[in-house]
């Protein structure tokens, strides 16, 4: 029997093919895609010598340390004097300490030389030379090249049933596993099925759940998130109902997705006035979807050395995660002042990578508050697939939001009217009635403390309802002096 899978069949096989046109071929992958396990089959196959990094390292041991090149070259020739084969396996881990380690490593760049050399020399001689891993350009410029694509389900069927007891298997639905981590490596795939074979009740569940806690995670901390959930949200029924079918539903329910070849808006705008509920919605797709959901936010400081990192590096796990969400907290705020043009462009070109095979299952969420903020080719039709507004809460919204704060208070307090509650707040978002209820227990608890005789308890709520209301004005009146000074400076 085979020990490759499929993928790893379909490159030995061509691999084997050009080494009969060709005597210099290249290898490459990704960690852990079987790059060793190619070339030792391809090795049995045919013969010859593979060269390991520990062979390499042995070498190196009594050469000078500022002599890779020579060393190399030496351990191959050496190798070329007893096998007309030699196989040379992560050459890509050797370059990168001979490219300068960050400039300690002074000749960067010289492995081109003996890599060229040696080219050369297996034309000249009528030798076979494999590399696996990256090389230098003089390989890619004369071997046939085969990468090793990204495994799919039947790989993941092949290397489960090669580590796992046939019955243990047999539970498995190996398309639901893929569809969850599309992204795995052999040698994860390898551990998880290690880890697990002791589990005599193992099914698909189980093994997404291992997947989920070795490193499958979101870069969010559930447990600093408030948990609240999409439908405790109120007076955006709509809103609500759009996001469960177009990105919740693709996300989750893996059969119908399946069936219907669903996948999540590859765009969504959540435009809406501060305090409407869009930082709720991305607390509640968090809690919801786990490790599927990824955030960008302030914690994200632009200008520093590392914020274009971490922002590839959220893409790049959503791309192993998908399907996956990158939701990215007050866009406008990043965009106000028309200085991050690095990041707008970056966005614009990840955006439009969302087609490709490898991102067609990342949906990126913006929220902002004024679109006007926005580049225009960021929300352009194409790049934004659904729009989605929050409002202020109507009064029936209003209503159901405060009997939830005031349910369970101490009668003397959450004896409140209602009625009249809702209608003095008026215009008020829903991040407004919970402090609303806050303020106004702080009131009664005050006059407590001081020996007051306590008014109504709807009249403490109506106090705090009047501050806040004032803080609004002053905020709003603060948001239109700037604007006020530019109008001024432009006449």
């Amino acid at each position: 029997m085979t020990q490759l899978s499929p993928v790893q069949q379909a490159a030995f096989d061509g691999l084997r093919h050009a080494l009969s046109l060709n005597p210099i071929a290249l290898l490459a992958g990704d960690d852990g895609s079987g790059k060793t396990t190619i070339l030792q089959e391809l090795q049995r196959e045919i013969g010859g010598r593979l060269l390991t990094l520990k062979d390499l390292l042995t070498a190196m041991r009594s050469k000078h340390p500022l002599a890779l090149e020579e060393t190399f070259e030496q351990v191959v020739l050496e190798a070329f004097e007893s096998d007309a084969c030699v196989l040379i396996d992560d050459l890509n881990v050797l370059e990168n300490v001979a490219r300068g380690c960050g400039g300690a490593y002074p000749r960067p760049g010289w492995l081109a030389a003996p890599v060229s050399a040696l080219c050369r020399y297996v034309e000249q001689t009528g030798r076979k030379l494999v590399f696996g891993g990256g090389a230098p350009s003089a390989a890619h410029n004369r071997a046939f090249q085969f990468w090793i694509r990204e495994f799919a389900v039947p790989d993941y069927e092949f290397l489960i049933r090669a580590y796992l007891p046939a019955a243990q298997a047999d539970r498995l639905k190996v398309e639901k596993i893929h569809r969850f981590a599309p992204g795995l490596s052999a040698h994860q795939i390898r551990n998880a099925c290690l880890w697990l074979a002791a589990d005599e009740a193992l099914d698909t569940e189980r093994f997404i759940e291992y997947l989920r806690s070795q490193g499958m995670t979101s870069n969010v901390d559930l447990s600093e998130v408030r948990p609240v959930q999409l439908h405790d949200l109120q007076g955006i029924d709509d809103l609500i109902t759009s996001l469960e079918t177009h990105i919740v539903l693709p996300l989750e329910n893996d059969e119908l997705a399946t069936t219907y070849g669903l996948k999540p808006k590859r765009g969504v705008l959540l435009l809406g006035p501060p305090g409407t509920g869009k930082t709720t919605i991305g607390r509640a797709l968090a809690h919801r979807l786990k490790s599927k959901f990824f955030l960008i936010d302030g914690t994200f400081i632009a200008g520093t050395d590392q914020f274009y990192w971490q922002i590839r590096n959220v893409f790049e796990q959503a791309r192993h995660n998908a399907p996956s969400i990158i939701f990215i907290d007050d866009c406008d705020a990043i965009f106000q002042s028309g200085q991050e043009l690095g990041l707008y462009r970056f966005l614009l070109t990840m955006l439009d990578g969302l087609e490709s095979e490898s991102l067609g299952r990342v949906c990126v969420m913006f929220t902002a508050m004024n679109i006007a903020d926005l580049p225009p080719a960021l929300v352009r039709s194409g790049r934004i697939e659904l729009w989605l507004e929050t409002a202020l809460p109507d009064a029936v919204a209003r209503q159901t939001i405060l009997e939830r704060h005031l349910a369970g208070l101490p009668a003397d307090i959450g004896d409140a009217d209602v009625a009249q509650l809702v209608e003095a707040t008026d215009g008020f978002t829903g991040a407004d009635l919970g402090p609303v209820i806050n303020d106004g227990k702080n009131l009664m608890a005050y006059d407590k403390a001081q020996q007051r005789a306590c008014a109504a308890p709807t009249e403490y709520f109506l106090t705090a309802v009047r501050t806040i209301r004032s803080n609004k004005d002053r905020y709003l009146q603060a948001r239109q002096e700037p604007e006020r000074c530019e109008a001024s400076v432009a006449l």
